[in-house]
């Protein structure tokens, strides 16, 4: 399962929000990620988003999503789409200066 951990700096308190499974990951997002060449998505699953970073990986992000979008409407890509705008929505709700985000 690949999740975003959103850990409040100040309590040390975390919160997993599931994204989605390690086969879906390895069907889906990896060749997409590949394909479209984008290195901070390849770092999945294993990945801290530093502020300094954030509007990088929000753009690969956007990417990924303007390819499944391009895609023939499946299951998978339906999931992806899903995912996708789960990432967006958390990363846009949260204040990296208050929460440490990071993929596993």
């Amino acid at each position: 399962m690949i999740d975003i951990c959103k850990t409040n700096r100040a309590t040390d308190e975390s919160e997993f929000i599931p994204i989605c499974s390690a086969e879906q990951y390895q069907k889906l997002w990896r060749p997409a990620i590949s394909k479209l060449n984008l290195p901070m998505l390849a770092a999945l699953p294993a990945l801290e988003i530093a502020l300094e970073f954030k509007t990088q990986f929000l753009s690969e992000v956007e990417t990924l999503k303007m390819w499944a979008i391009s895609q023939n409407e499946t299951p998978y890509v339906q999931m992806l789409l899903e995912a996708i705008e789960l990432i967006q929505t958390t990363l846009d709700s949260t204040d990296l200066d208050e929460y440490e985000i990071s993929f596993g």
